[in-house]
């Protein structure tokens, strides 16, 4: 039984890939040519690839690209790479190295409405504001702490203190920026400790057939939810050097959003909104969402913060009418699948992409 988006990480030669289902186009994949592929790469399980292929098809799904292991893979390999993920690579440039956008997002849709059925969106909503820290990072303890500061008392902030790891915070070192600096000391003094639970087991729960639910209260009976994405790194500086990290990153907590009809603040990297209306889904909410085109991480999540401000002087019912069109055109357009009628074109023109690299 299905657990995951998508299976474990599989590596091999095409000969012997056993999930046609899914990539159907391996089995074409040219029989003269050496070729090792390395589907559904995570960061928990870095391996080396092997040495002596001339072509290397490298694919992400759940998790967004490991820069670092896949620089350090092109040290020690010589074929090209061949690097498919569900987004756009900006202007990172890794040598002999070809990133084709290759998007899954409608098959995980498909899956979630599998495994949790479809449900009508209630009118009604219990709480103005929704938001889930669960594994606390940087830009979560942001998001997180003004929320706990200055929403309403009818939010849903569900914060597990259990889940901290220094490094997945900087290690507590401040950004430079004032309003984002004065939220870290806030959240160290007053919330750092602080447990609200749903009862959700990070252990035994963290499986995207559970977590992936959409009819979950946070979603269906909240006027605004706060996506609260695992990954907000958009402009990086390494080494000198100044870069967009490929992107954006979007998973199961913005899925669940469009799915169950609820209007969402994107917490993460950068041009999430205008990635999802490239391929028809619509954010007229009614607010300054301009904050989405801002490359700058730190910046980016002022603005957010600071929207904040402006939506507590809405009512919980003028949010739900100021979002309510382009919520619904959404949750129809995902589920009914229009959504994965446009999806499964352009990969069409990605499998493509794919075969023509092979040429070359």
């Amino acid at each position: 039984m299905s657990t995951m988006f998508c299976p474990s990480t599989w590596n091999g030669e095409p000969k012997d890939f056993e999930y046609t289902d899914i990539y159907p186009w391996v089995k074409l994949l040219p029989k003269n040519q050496k070729i090792f592929c390395s589907f559904w790469q995570n960061w928990n399980n870095p391996h080396d690839l092997p040495p002596g292929h001339d072509f290397y098809i490298i694919s992400y799904h759940i998790e967004n690209i490991n820069l670092a292991w896949m620089t350090q893979q092109r040290s020690k390999v010589n074929g090209k790479f061949i690097v498919l993920f569900p987004g756009n690579s900006y202007d990172y440039h890794l040598e002999n190295t070809e990133f084709i956008s290759y998007c899954d997002w409608h098959r995980d849709i498909e899956k979630m409405l599998e495994w949790h059925g479809y449900r009508e969106t209630p009118k009604f909503k219990k709480f103005k504001y929704s938001a889930i820290c669960n594994r606390i990072t940087q830009s979560k303890v942001w998001v997180t702490t003004k929320l706990l500061e200055t929403a309403s008392s009818n939010s849903l902030i569900l914060h597990n203190s259990r889940r901290l790891e220094n490094k997945n915070v900087h290690n507590w070192e401040l950004s430079g920026n004032n309003t984002l600096d004065r939220l870290t000391e806030i959240y160290c003094r007053k919330y750092r400790d602080l447990l609200i639970s749903d009862g959700f087991d990070t252990k035994l729960d963290n499986i995207q057939r559970i977590n992936s639910n959409p009819w979950q209260t946070q979603y269906i009976d909240t006027a605004l939810h706060f996506t609260n994405g695992s990954f907000h790194y958009s402009y990086m500086t390494e080494n000198d050097h100044a870069y967009i990290y490929p992107g954006p990153d979007i998973d199961e907590k913005t899925l669940k959003c469009l799915v169950a009809g609820v209007p969402f603040i994107a917490c993460g990297q950068f041009e999430i909104y205008k990635t999802l209306s490239q391929l028809g889904l619509e954010f007229n909410y009614g607010f300054d969402l301009s904050w989405d085109n801002d490359q700058g991480n730190l910046s980016r999540f002022e603005k957010i913060c600071n929207l904040i401000d402006v939506l507590n002087q809405y009512t919980q019912e003028e949010i739900i009418a100021m979002t309510e069109k382009s919520t619904l055109h959404n949750k129809e357009f995902v589920c009914k699948k229009g959504f994965y009628a446009v999806c499964e074109k352009i990969k069409k023109t990605s499998v493509e992409k794919i075969f023509n690299c092979l040429k070359h």
